[in-house]
């Protein structure tokens, strides 16, 4: 169905949202930047 098709891109959307805060947060712990003070 196209809810199903829907609520399975709003879930890869939110998962690539979250690999994209945590490829941040590591790039920022490499530069000896705490990302949960920002």
């Amino acid at each position: 169905s196209q809810e199903r098709v829907a609520k399975e891109q709003e879930r890869e959307a939110k998962e690539q949202e979250r690999q994209q805060k945590e490829k941040l947060a590591a790039y920022l712990r490499s530069l000896g930047i705490d990302p949960e003070k920002i």
